[in-house]
């Protein structure tokens, strides 16, 4: 490899190490705010609605909930042991149906599947109240822009 494709390899490196450094500094900056609750969600209906989800899906043994970032015990296919997820519907302090997962086990669609119908449970809740959802994303997106 000449030193060129070196200089070319190195700088793409460096670009995606800076460019991962700075999501993961985004995204810590994004876990310290409180969720904002409000008349479209209240705290008390996103826990029944990760409550009501939970029992759904017979694997999933226990779910604690924290500033809308939960986290999931599933019991493993076999039994014997379990693993843990997180779906974390902070979107910037607001519940907008938005999630990240972070899983033990990134083979299993239990996670995805449980975030799925809980944002399902989050439109059917702003649906039901009449209330615009896309004012809520377009406020997370603007609370973004500003870090």
């Amino acid at each position: 490899m000449g030193f060129f494709s070196k200089l070319l390899v190195g700088g793409i490196v460096t670009g995606l190490g800076c460019k991962l450094f700075s999501n993961y500094a985004k995204d810590k900056e994004r876990r310290k705010i409180e969720v904002e609750y409000n008349n479209e969600l209240s705290k008390k209906e996103f826990e029944e609605i990760v409550k009501r989800v939970a029992k759904k899906i017979k694997r999933i043994n226990s779910v604690t909930i924290d500033n809308a970032r939960i986290e999931g015990k599933v019991i493993s296919q076999s039994g014997v042991s379990d693993w843990y997820f997180i779906a974390d519907f902070n979107d910037w302090g607001y519940i907008d149906g938005r999630y990240i997962i972070e899983s033990d086990n990134y083979d299993s669609e239990i996670p995805e599947r449980f975030a799925e119908l809980v944002k399902e449970e989050i439109n059917k809740i702003y649906e039901e109240k009449n209330a615009n959802i896309n004012n809520v994303i377009k406020k997370a997106d603007k609370k973004e822009s500003e870090y």
